[in-house]
């Protein structure tokens, strides 16, 4: 019983005094009449250590649908961060930033998921019925020319969905559906800032939202340095972001993706196509296959 009680203890220490990571993202969108063309917007502002480069690609697989993203490369967590692909389904990420280090090293996840989810499906509702990839710890916004769902996955195979075809859904680094809440075991400032202040801009400008109104939000400094939805960066070494990825995807016709990309010690970089243009191999980013 003793041993029983200090390995609980040790638990919860762990829990306390673990760092949390402090890699964040926001991530909102809306749909039908709260956007000036109908259909939908989502947007993310990808924050991180400035310890790599980011690259947008465009994937040819060899069975699937082919799709557009943006990659990390090389630094601490490299790989696929946000993608359309050629059916117009859109997929952003956040990474959960409320379970301390040694819980989330112990949580699988199933390798992958942006990019099977790309491959395999051509709507929301399609990648939402794909339950078996499912796994880990790690936010999800989805979005197609008529619906956004946001995707919570927590720990020990639990996750929850929340959609809308006319509103807005928005998110930080923490959990916000009820029956995910119990997985917060502590929430940064920041994500809990960023959360109040992507809600405010939302509720202080008036819908129906542009593509513009939302770059507008993507650009808020508000909070400093460091707990902005913009962030800068307090010192050199600090999570700053460093990319803005966002889509327009109208009732019927053509997504319209924007990227501002700001990698360390290069010059900024604007991005702005049509997936028409993007698919039909008209602009030829840095190409690849079996992703």
């Amino acid at each position: 019983m003793f041993l029983n009680i200090c390995r609980g203890t040790i638990t919860i220490l762990v829990i306390l005094f673990s760092p949390l990571f402090v890699y964040a993202c926001t991530l909102w969108g809306a749909s039908g009449n709260y956007t000036i063309h109908g259909g939908t917007l989502i947007i993310k502002n990808r924050d991180w250590r400035p310890d790599h480069r980011q690259v947008l690609r465009l994937i040819k697989p060899k069975e699937g649908l082919r799709y557009f993203g943006l990659f990390a490369e090389d630094g601490s967590n490299p790989g696929l961060k946000a993608g359309l692909n050629e059916k117009g389904l859109v997929i952003i990420s956040a990474a959960v930033d409320s379970l301390p280090l040694p819980i989330k090293k112990t949580v699988r996840q199933k390798r992958g998921i942006m990019a099977h989810l790309l491959r395999e499906c051509t709507s929301v509702d399609e990648a939402l019925m794909h339950k078996d990839y499912f796994s880990g710890a790690v936010f999800y916004l989805l979005a197609d020319s008529g619906k956004i769902a946001s995707l919570e996955i927590g720990p020990e195979g639990h996750y929850a969905v929340n959609t809308t075809v006319n509103g807005v859904i928005y998110h930080t680094n923490h959990y916000l559906q009820k029956e995910m809440i119990p997985f917060n075991y502590r929430i940064p400032p920041g994500s809990h800032r960023r959360l109040e202040r992507i809600a405010q801009l939302l509720k202080e400008t008036p819908p129906p939202y542009s593509l513009q109104d939302f770059l507008k939000f993507s650009m808020d400094q508000h909070d400093g340095p460091d707990q902005s939805i913009f962030r800068r960066g307090s010192k050199p070494n600090k999570p700053r972001t460093l990319s803005t990825w966002a889509v327009e995807i109208p009732p019927k016709g053509d997504p319209y993706l924007y990227v501002r990309i700001l990698n360390p010690g290069e010059e900024e970089r604007v991005f702005r196509k049509t997936a028409s243009e993007i698919f039909s191999d008209r602009y030829l980013p840095t190409t690849g296959t079996n992703q």
